[in-house]
């Protein structure tokens, strides 16, 4: 009887260790690091951690007046041009920032990576969402990665750069590239309109064009390319604001 009432007491001991114990789970919808869910009636370590600009999301009380036009959307509005790519691109991006989870179509930015992957992903996107949460593509990735989705799947935004001509017209990029753009919000840098995957993404996402460094750099009246970084270090938290509070639709 004592081996039996023993018995019962570690079968009871484990269900509260089972209980007490996180199970880990990529939740980014979840803004906390451990949760109790009442439906699984056990606790969550959440793997996806907030940034601070992420947090707006959360903190935005509805009766605060917009965030002022900043700097990131000035720099934004020089980058594109013409003003339904630039309202597409903040509508794109609040969107995504409001909800994370995907729009319906994926961008890809034509131009100069200097600006489209140096400062519109590196310092604007990554900041935002997380550098450990956004996955950076190329055709190196492909390779060592044998076209594996998997190595998206705790992450929220990916980053495709140019692929090489030779991986541009593999089967086995383009079945990749679709599983990606159905699965993850997608930004695509291209330095010109020649690359292959262009004609296999252009159903499912829009292509913009965008500006040199120095026309911007003219347009936006900066000394030079390092004042554009400052500014948009300051500004990432109004621009946070926008984020949260801009009016924004799915259906891109």
């Amino acid at each position: 009887k004592k081996k039996k009432n023993n018995q019962e007491i570690d079968a009871n001991h484990n269900i509260l260790i089972y209980e007490l114990i996180p199970y880990e789970i990529f939740n980014p919808l979840v803004n906390k690091e451990i949760y109790f869910d009442e439906e699984e009636y056990r606790w969550f370590q959440n793997k996806f951690i907030y940034t601070p600009y992420l947090n707006v999301r959360n903190n935005i009380e509805n009766n605060i007046a917009y965030p002022s036009i900043g700097f990131i959307n000035k720099f934004i509005y020089a980058m594109t041009t013409n003003e339904d790519d630039y309202n597409y691109i903040i509508n794109w991006l609040a969107f995504f920032f409001q909800n994370l989870e995907k729009t319906t179509s994926a961008i890809a930015l034509i131009g100069k990576k200097e600006v489209s992957q140096n400062i519109f992903y590196e310092e604007i996107i990554l900041p935002i969402f997380g550098k450990e949460f956004c996955l950076n593509i190329n055709a190196n990735i492909l390779k060592e990665t044998n076209y594996d989705t998997n190595i998206a799947s705790e992450k929220i935004f990916c980053n495709i750069q140019s692929l090489s001509h030779f991986s541009a017209k593999s089967q086995k990029t383009k079945c990749f590239i679709n599983d990606i753009i159905n699965q993850k919000q997608t930004l695509f840098v291209f330095t010109n309109t020649n690359n292959p995957i262009l004609n296999k993404i252009k159903q499912q996402c829009l292509l913009i064009e965008i500006n040199s460094l120095n026309k911007i750099i003219e347009k936006l009246g900066c000394s030079s390319h390092k004042e554009i970084y400052k500014k948009i270090e300051e500004d990432l938290l109004n621009f946070s604001k926008f984020l949260a509070r801009i009016e924004c639709n799915k259906n891109l």
